[in-house]
């Protein structure tokens, strides 16, 4: 029978942590923030949770129950890029009392000590951004942690690799009493490798042995690789485009009462130059991979597993990075800020063959003939100053808490098919196609890709970026849509935090 395990969700903000606690079959017995907001978001959904707004670093740690674990999310604006300030070389010590927004930041690192040291947890987990490990007491923080009885391992994951359809760097530092045997933290995502030709689990590889910390990506620090040939492959994700409401085109660039910024406008156009001039296919079955459709399609399998984007629409942030990214990729990271928006096309499904009918970007694909490419789709932008457009079927940027980030942007065009016998008359692509003779008579007609200003826009909404860290529908969260889309930016991803989670548990 298993032992009950509870836990102590410290700067619990809306709940993701938590949901990951109680999906891996924890109960999560006490929250504590700061916000109260946060605190009226997380009671909505966790009402048998006890539940106290207060600052930690004001709190004795007698005034809370002893739980067999805890959870703790320092700040981390001032640990991180999206903070918009390089890493400090040097800083006051951060054992000292200090005003400083930054200061105070790393202040909430040192009440882990404290609380740990009087609970004596058997396991905890603390998580902060990547660039927490560039903090220059973090050495004697780990240290001061493993000498009140604790193992520990630091974990460097992204989300798009544990189901969400955003990329998001994070660090989980893992601590277990050394009483207890260690926990499997070896995440192996699904991949699959082309040299091999199978499914595989693949291995986290960090570049340089000596630093394993970091982000992931091939500018990055790690990548993963194929156990039996040692490939680098390419773990599967969820796209964007899953967590987009599609009835909702935004308005026209060229029809908006108050015009978008000179950058915004460049950075439109970056992504409209890199994946609104073809269509792609998308492969919904090795790793959501988009193809121009000028390439062979790859195998085609006995699931529906292909989707035609013409052209494709892109993310695009309006921050730090100014890259445009297909919304085959990941969200970029999601900020406090709202920075990300959409640039697509008409969201429908056209099969061009007679007598089908336009379908939902929600409905399954109609069946895939062996007459080749059947299905016609529409395409995200980061609002960003280094994030690239991207198309939709890859995982959106990291959601951030200062706002959204992403933004929706679509043209108004759509192909259209020409026949080229009898009187050749045009004939929209979600019309059934003309009768059909035993040759080839129809061609779709694409044409240029229209003006910036015909394109639409709108920026993602927060029941988006909701679903874009991960959060169930039905979740709740509370206040104002700035207020909304800054808990989801602070929150942790569910999932991962389930993962890691029932790991730990499991040695308990």
């Amino acid at each position: 029978m298993r032992t009950y395990i509870d836990m102590h969700d410290f700067f619990c903000g809306c709940g993701g942590s938590s949901s990951g606690a109680k999906n891996a079959g924890v109960e999560v017995s006490q929250a504590t923030n700061h916000w109260w907001l946060a605190i009226e978001s997380h009671s909505a959904n966790f009402k048998d949770t006890n539940h106290d707004c207060s600052d930690v670093y004001d709190v004795h740690p007698s005034k809370y129950a002893s739980t067999v674990a805890a959870w703790f999310s320092p700040e981390c604006p001032h640990h991180s890029n999206a903070a918009g300030r390089k890493r400090a070389q040097a800083q006051r010590s951060f054992w000292d009392d200090h005003s400083d927004p930054g200061t105070r930041s790393r202040c909430t690192m040192q009440q882990v000590c404290r609380f740990v040291a009087y609970h004596q947890y058997k396991f905890f987990i603390v998580e902060n951004v990547p660039e927490a490990r560039h903090w220059r007491h973090f050495k004697t923080w780990w240290k001061e942690l493993i000498g009140y009885g604790y193992k520990g391992k630091a974990l460097f994951l992204n989300s798009r690799f544990h189901n969400a359809p955003q990329s998001r760097d994070r660090m989980y530092c893992c601590f277990w009493r050394e009483s207890l045997p260690d926990p499997d933290l070896e995440f192996c995502p699904p991949a699959f490798c082309h040299n091999c030709e199978k499914e595989i689990s693949a291995v986290q590889v960090f570049k340089s042995p000596t630093k394993r910390w970091g982000r992931y990506g091939k500018r990055r620090q790690y990548l993963y690789s194929c156990p039996s040939c040692g490939e680098n492959v390419k773990p599967y994700s969820v796209p964007a485009l899953t967590v987009i409401d599609w009835s909702d085109p935004g308005t026209k660039i060229g029809e908006r009462t108050r015009p978008l910024a000179e950058k915004t406008m460049a950075r439109i156009q970056r992504g409209i130059d890199k994946y609104g001039r073809y269509a792609l296919v998308i492969d919904l079955a090795y790793g959501f991979r988009a193809k121009p459709v000028d390439e062979p399609l790859t195998t085609q399998t006995t699931k529906q597993d292909k989707s035609l984007i013409q052209p494709a629409p892109f993310v695009f942030t309006n921050n730090w990075r100014n890259a445009a990214r297909p919304v085959s990729k990941p969200l970029p990271t999601q900020t406090t800020a709202q920075t990300q928006a959409l640039s697509i096309p008409p969201a429908f499904v056209a099969t061009l063959r007679q007598n089908a009918q336009m379908r939902s970007p929600a409905q399954p694909l109609s069946t895939i003939t062996a007459g080749g490419n059947n299905l016609g789709v529409a395409m995200i932008t980061p609002l960003r100053a280094d994030v690239t457009p991207y198309p939709i079927d890859r995982p959106l940027s990291t959601i951030v808490a200062s706002g959204p980030t992403q933004a929706v942007i679509r043209f108004g065009r759509q192909p259209f098919l020409v026949n080229y016998y009898g009187e050749g008359d045009a004939s929209a692509v979600t019309d059934p196609l003309p009768t059909l003779a035993t040759r080839l008579h129809q061609a779709i007609v694409q044409g240029d890709v229209p003006d910036i200003e015909d394109w639409h826009f709108r920026m993602l909404s927060p029941h988006e970026i909701k679903l874009g860290m991960g959060f169930d529908p039905d979740y709740i969260i509370k206040g104002t849509k700035k207020q909304k889309v800054r808990q989801a930016g602070n929150a942790v991803h569910p999932e991962t935090a389930e993962h890691i989670i029932a790991r730990m548990a499991a040695i308990v």
